[in-house]
């Protein structure tokens, strides 16, 4: 165990390091080159995603250390290349936080991996006392298929209402506002209800249901999935539900790497297509995105030299709005390093959990301090965002180190315990990993509820009450 134990340390180590160092160095490449410092980072992220599956992921095309790495790197890499008027070049401080981030997180993620196994086995013995007591967990696929097919149904009656009290479909609206201003209360149970697409799909694959039954879940994963974030023109909500199914479709299909690669394909497609639908001109996405033209002879500098017959570009409108959706979050978090000097003392953090304690007091402590953005409409920020805001330095190292320990462990716990309600909240934790470019979904409501309602999905659908009287023997 010693051995393995060393191994796995010095495998670790190695990308580790090596990442950190070339990360924080981004400040004096990016200084000499724009396009050098992006095509580096952009080829380690690669090399580091395959290096990570293959010798210290046991060939888990979706292990949280390697999605992490693949992200962070190639994110960062697009960032650099500076490709829209208003992307600025970064501080010194951020490149070290950046690279910081990188290091902090994979060594949470080894610590969750050297106990998680010892945590794991205790775990599963409290769990086999279940099924000697009155109140015991036991699956059955009727149920299950009950539980979906309900949960489903109340979605889109909320969904119903929703349009009934707005009067319109977003998705058939000419108003580019149409998916924001359609927010109610039924709103926030119709998008919950996107979970059960998941124990749908778990359904069909583990328990012998009948072909109607199966075609019926089919419907209901269509709806959540796909038809139903496409009517509210609502990208984040597709992209994280789209995530999450993909974690329960890889882990419960032997063709994984095939299984990961379609899901991944449709994920764009269906992104790019449900992007046509905020109904953006070309002309109103240029003047949000501001590309510009790059040449060999501004590369670096940012000067404007013309070097007649060099070869030059401009990313087209769409493909701006894709840049600006992959890279702004590293942007702002540098505006913030830039400027910010007060503290939010951990309220944007706990900020999910204030939307049931409304506390008056945490809202006005988040909102105090103003938030430091390129441009007003282009209001998100990378994983680091709302932990800087809260503790600056302090708060992205022991923030993030606390982070990855709870995702990596979750991704042990599941795998390992092959239960349904882990296998389903790694899930979630995915979506969270991946979207580490764009905001810390760790620190919005939507993710907590989605946990929580994967919890009472799973207890509608395994929770049983034995009649069985116990025996006193003395």
């Amino acid at each position: 165990m010693q051995t393995e134990t060393k191994k796995l340390l010095i495998k670790t180590g190695i990308f580790t390091v090596l990442g950190f160092i070339i990360m924080s160095a981004g400040f004096w490449i990016s200084a000499y080159s724009n396009l050098l410092i992006g095509a580096i980072l952009s080829i380690l992220s690669i090399a580091m995603y395959f290096y990570i599956v293959i010798f210290v992921a046991k060939k888990n095309w979706l292990d949280l250390r390697a999605i992490f790495s693949l992200v962070w790197f190639l994110t960062i890499g697009l960032a650099s290349l500076k490709l829209t008027a208003y992307q600025e070049e970064w501080q010194q401080m951020t490149w070290i936080l950046l690279g910081l981030t990188f290091l902090v997180f994979q060594i949470g993620c080894l610590v969750a991996e050297l106990v998680g196994e010892k945590i794991s086995d205790k775990l599963q013995k409290k769990l086999e006392k279940f099924k000697e007591g009155k109140v015991y967990f036991s699956e059955k696929g009727n149920r299950v298929f009950t539980v979906c097919v309900v949960t489903t149904a109340i979605g889109l009656i909320c969904f119903i209402i929703n349009v009934i009290i707005k009067g319109y479909i977003p998705c058939f609206s000419d108003s580019i506002y149409a998916y924001v201003n359609f927010y109610t209360k039924f709103h926030v149970f119709s998008v919950a209800s996107t979970m059960a697409c998941g124990l749908c799909y778990y359904c069909i694959k583990t328990y012998k249901i009948s072909k109607l039954q199966k075609i019926i879940l089919w419907v209901c994963i269509f709806y959540l999935l796909i038809l139903f974030p496409i009517m509210i023109v609502s990208r984040g909500v597709f992209v994280s539900v789209a995530l999450y199914f993909t974690t329960v479709v890889f882990y419960l299909n032997k063709r994984k790497f095939t299984a990961l690669v379609l899901c991944l394909a449709c994920i764009f497609a269906v992104y790019m297509g449900a992007s046509e639908l905020r109904n953006y001109t070309d002309s109103q996405l240029s003047n949000l995105f501001e590309p510009v033209e790059i040449k060999p002879g501004n590369d670096g500098d940012g000067g404007d030299e013309d070097i007649t017959g060099e070869f030059s570009f401009v990313l087209s409108p769409k493909m701006a709005f894709l840049y600006g959706y992959l890279t702004v979050g590293h942007d702002n978090f540098n505006e913030a390093v830039e400027n910010l000097e007060e503290y939010t003392y951990g309220t944007r953090t706990f900020a999910p959990f204030n939307v049931i304690l409304r506390s008056q007091k945490i809202s006005d402590i988040a909102s105090s301090v103003d938030d430091c953005y390129v441009r007003p409409h282009l209001n998100t920020y990378n994983f680091l965002g709302q932990f800087y805001f809260d503790f600056h330095e302090f708060g992205v190292i022991f923030l993030v180190l606390l982070s990855a320990f709870a995702a990596m462990f979750v991704q042990k716990m599941a795998l390992r315990l092959k239960n349904t309600f882990l296998t389903l909240c790694l899930g979630v934790v995915f979506s969270v990993v991946f979207l580490v470019f764009f905001s810390n979904m760790a620190c919005l409501f939507e993710t907590w509820m989605f946990i929580g309602i994967i919890g009472i999905l799973c207890i509608a659908s395994s929770v049983h009450f034995s009649k069985r009287k116990t025996v006193n023997n003395a």
